[in-house]
């Protein structure tokens, strides 16, 4: 996995625990009780400072009631998808330099919106 992958993997994990947060209708402070851990941390978390364990991502699950998977399915989707994309963009023969910045872009645009 590279850097960028996983930057954009947690990048992906962060969104995800703000949303299930939100959807349960939880403060950043009961949240953390729940888990029994530090608001300052679902703080970082959330903002992308710190990197959720397994076994809180796993704490989580228990809490939202959903399958552990769904931290990780979309990432598996992006990964499917930036293989499409580079397939694409290498038949155009770009640069290495512009092959990655074409990347950049489609995924911020468009892959990391959803």
């Amino acid at each position: 996995m590279t850097e960028q992958e996983l930057e954009l993997f947690y990048s992906q994990l962060s969104n995800k625990i703000v949303e299930l947060r939100s959807n349960l209708n939880l403060t950043q402070q009961v949240f953390a009780d729940e888990l029994n851990i530090s608001r300052a941390s679902i703080v970082n978390i959330e903002k992308k400072r710190q990197r959720p364990t397994i076994h809180l991502l796993y704490k989580i699950s228990v809490l939202a009631q959903v399958e552990m998977n769904y931290f990780f399915d979309s990432f598996n989707n992006q990964n499917l998808m930036d293989g499409k994309i580079s397939d694409k963009i290498d038949k155009k023969k770009l640069n290495e330099d512009e092959k990655l910045m074409l990347k950049n872009y489609i995924t911020k645009q468009f892959i990391s919106k959803k």
